[in-house]
C-alpha cells in the first residue's frame, strides 16, 4: 500500500456471500475517498447453491474481476486457502462435502459449454493473488500464519516472487504454510512479525 494511502479496510470470510459483499463495497465508497485501499479475501466455497445443484460463489469471482478492472491499484484480492485448494486441485471437505466439486458443478451450471474455459481464467485470477499486504504503517495483511513447528522452513521471499512454480504450492510448501497454518498463539505470531519485520497481523 503506498505512503499516500489514507486508510485501508481489510475484509475477510466472504465465501462467495455477494450481500456482504455489496454492504463492504457501500461502506468503502472508493469512489468518494480515492486515497482509500479495500483489502479482501476468501472468496470461494460458501454455503448458497443452485436450485439444482452446485455453489454459487464463482458469481463472487466475475464481480471482483469487474472491480479489480475498474480499481487496479486500489482493490486488493489476498490468497486464502480455499483458492489455493481450489487453484492446485487439492480437495477440501466439510461433513463429507467436497467443496472443490460443488464449485466446479456450480461453474458448469452457470457456464455450461464454456465452464472449462472460466474454471481456466479463475486458476489465472488465483495466481494473480497477493499473499499479503503491507502498509507503511508497519502492519502485514495475509490470510493467516505458519505454525510454529514450520516457521524454521518458512521462506518470506515468497511475498518477493512473482510468478510460483506447482513446487511453491505443494503441500508443505511456504505458500500452503502461510494459508493452512491456524497457530495464532502469541509467541508465534511475533516471531513471524518479527520475520516479516512488521509490528502488526491482520
Amino acid at each position: 500500500i503506498p505512503d499516500l494511502a489514507t486508510d485501508v479496510i481489510v475484509c475477510g470470510d466472504l465465501h462467495g456471500n455477494l450481500d456482504n459483499l455489496r454492504a463492504i463495497w457501500k461502506l468503502a465508497d472508493l469512489d468518494a475517498h480515492p486515497e482509500r485501499h479495500l483489502v479482501l479475501q476468501e472468496f470461494v466455497h460458501g454455503t448458497a447453491r443452485y436450485p439444482q445443484g452446485g455453489c454459487m460463489s464463482h458469481r463472487m469471482l466475475d464481480l471482483l474481476s469487474a472491480l479489480k478492472v475498474r480499481y487496479p491499484q486500489r482493490l486488493h484480492l489476498v490468497l486464502g486457502n480455499h483458492e489455493l485448494s481450489q487453484w492446485t486441485g487439492r480437495k477440501i471437505a466439510k461433513d463429507d462435502v467436497y467443496f472443490n466439486d460443488l464449485f466446479e458443478e456450480g461453474v458448469a451450471r452457470a457456464y455450461g459449454e464454456r465452464s472449462e474455459e472460466i474454471l481456466e481464467a479463475y486458476d489465472h485470477l488465483f495466481a494473480s493473488m497477493l499473499l499479503g499486504v503491507r502498509l507503511p504503517s508497519r502492519v502485514l495483511v495475509c490470510h493467516s500464519i505458519p505454525e510454529a513447528r514450520h516457521l524454521a522452513t518458512f521462506d518470506p521471499m515468497i511475498f518477493q516472487r512473482k510468478g510460483l512454480s506447482e513446487e511453491d504450492l505443494g503441500k508443505g510448501s511456504s505458500v500452503y504454510q502461510l494459508v493452512w497454518g491456524r497457530d495464532v498463539r502469541e509467541d508465534t505470531a511475533t516471531k513471524f512479525a518479527a520475520m516479516m519485520d512488521v509490528d502488526v497481523l491482520v
